[in-house]
């Protein structure tokens, strides 16, 4: 005869408030977010520690060119006139961002009413090129919550003209809207992917970045431009940092000139890479002297800078409503970039 155990009423009352507990102890888990470093490369790093008084707040976000870890980011205040300096100065809230680019800002009452823009400094990412290399400095206007280099464009084309008059931001975010409900604050690298139209822009942009870079020594300091020190034609004079930003402010207000129809035109923008960069090599604090241009094609690193950028937003597809990730874009970018006259001629 086989056997049936029962439980008293009794028992079962004790025991049932334990098996809720754990049930529910095993959902949350569950739903918790994953820890840093896990193949979700968009999760929530939540800054547990109590905020250090009533009137303070947390201000996070992703530093984005695929994931930037290790960057210095700063709540640069009170940019009078646009641009600040900058950089990230003694008293500014500042971090270091995380393996997969989260940074969190404590800000205090003070800091909550100053203008500001956010900088991210330094850090390592793969870019455009197949391992991860030093980050130059990129910027976030207020308001927005990630670095990326959409961010950096708007925020820099506020530099050439009065905020009122550019309109880049608008013009990202509202082109085609009826497809497109992203800003251009997008965090590029989140893991459920974006639009493929703000990724060709953002890679069009990190080409040109790349190549306006500086490069530094084993220390960290900075040893020239990126661009022309490494040519075997040409050694330019680069105060770096200050050029870089430059160079970045004649690409923004490049963009910004571009009708809605071509922000997310890759001819387009390949057109206004080159140009910024003729712009650019004009500037007297880039190249140290006039003469230093002479000796070299310039139309021919032209040809080869808009033929790259080319190259790399070509291989992110695009179409209405189609969302992909940056993580699976990156190794075909890489290859064309690898695989350009630019790289290997001038890089």
């Amino acid at each position: 005869m086989r056997l049936r155990k029962t439980l008293k009423s009794s028992t079962r009352r004790w025991l049932a408030p334990l098996f809720i507990a754990g049930v529910t102890g095993v959902l949350l888990a569950a739903c918790a977010p994953a820890p840093s470093g896990s193949k979700n490369n968009n999760v929530a790093e939540i800054n547990e520690a109590p905020l250090p008084s009533a009137d303070a707040s947390l201000l996070q976000g992703y530093i984005s060119q695929t994931r930037v870890a290790g960057a210095t980011v700063c709540y640069d205040m009170n940019p009078d006139p646009i641009p600040t300096n900058d950089e990230c100065d003694f008293g500014e809230a500042s971090a270091t961002s995380s393996a997969n680019g989260l940074y969190s800002l404590t800000l205090d009452g003070f800091q909550q009413a100053q203008d500001y823009q956010l900088v991210a400094d330094g850090g390592t990412a793969k870019s455009v090129t197949s391992s991860a290399t030093t980050v130059e400095v990129m910027f976030a206007p207020r308001g927005a919550q990630n670095i990326t280099p959409l961010t950096t464009m708007v925020r820099l084309a506020l530099t050439a003209a009065a905020p009122a008059t550019s309109d880049l931001a608008d013009t990202i975010e509202l082109n085609n809207s009826a497809n497109y409900s992203a800003s251009y604050d997008v965090d590029i690298a989140k893991s459920g992917g974006t639009y493929g139209e703000y990724l060709r822009l953002a890679k069009g942009v990190e080409v040109f970045m790349y190549a306006f870079g500086f490069n530094r020594d084993d220390t960290g300091a900075v040893t020239g431009a990126r661009l022309l020190s490494n040519s075997a034609t040409f050694t330019a004079s680069y105060t770096a940092r200050a050029n870089h930003i430059n160079a970045l402010i004649d690409l923004a207000q490049g963009l910004d000139g571009l009708a809605n129809s071509d922000i997310f035109d890759s001819t387009s923008i390949a057109g206004a890479i080159r140009t910024a960069a003729d712009t650019t090599l004009n500037r007297e604090g880039f190249t140290g002297a006039a003469a230093a241009l002479e000796g070299i094609d310039r139309g021919q690193l032209l040809d080869d800078l808009e033929a790259a950028a080319l190259a790399v937003m070509n291989e992110v597809s695009t179409g209405t409503g189609r969302k992909q990730t940056e993580e699976s874009i990156i190794s075909a970018c890489s290859s064309a970039f690898a695989a350009s006259n630019l790289a290997n001629n001038w890089l």
